[in-house]
């Protein structure tokens, strides 16, 4: 998850709006609680930067506070960073089926083309080729609901499979 995409969501959780300063001052913590990323208070500042000057949050001054909020496009910007393949890992038994997905995004679409890649490398897929990767959790599902919610049926292909017949392959899954 981008900082921006962290901010939007943090601001779009009910909250009126988040004190800049805080922020600033506190960026690990705030922006990712107990998660491992953490982005320098530098950096965190930029994205709001950006964020601003693309009217997805504005500010409010209030009793002398700069607060943050959400704005219309920011919600819609949200929603956008919400198409992107959500995934829940689980911690089930392997069924001795392997997932298969082969893709061949276009250029166009290629921010969707690079989420999907870096979502398969979070839930344990082996990257075959660039655009075939394999893995043994159980998320045919979830990659199906992504593919359709982002209309991109003519391009991404799931299988699911209990032999590989590619003993390399296998042994690199059980790793």
């Amino acid at each position: 998850m981008s900082i921006i995409e962290t901010i939007l969501k943090n601001l779009s959780d009910g909250q009126i709006g988040e004190s800049i300063a805080t922020y600033l001052k506190s960026p690990y913590k705030m922006l990712y609680g107990d998660l491992e990323k953490v982005y320098k208070a530098k950096s965190i500042e930029k994205a709001l930067i950006r964020a601003e000057k693309k009217n997805w949050l504005k500010r409010i001054v209030n009793q002398d506070e700069v607060y943050l909020a959400l704005t219309p496009l920011g919600k819609k910007q949200l929603d956008e960073y919400s198409k992107k393949l959500i995934l829940n890992k689980k911690n089930k038994p392997w069924d001795g089926k392997f997932r298969i997905v082969l893709f061949d995004i276009p250029e166009k679409n290629r921010p969707i083309r690079d989420e999907l890649r870096n979502r398969l490398k979070e839930f344990g897929f082996v990257g075959w080729q660039q655009s075939v990767w394999v893995t043994k959790q159980d998320v045919t599902k979830e990659f199906r609901e992504f593919i359709r919610r982002n209309k991109l049926q003519e391009y991404i292909l799931v299988i699911e499979t209990i032999d590989l017949a590619n003993p390399m392959l296998e042994r690199l899954l059980t790793k």
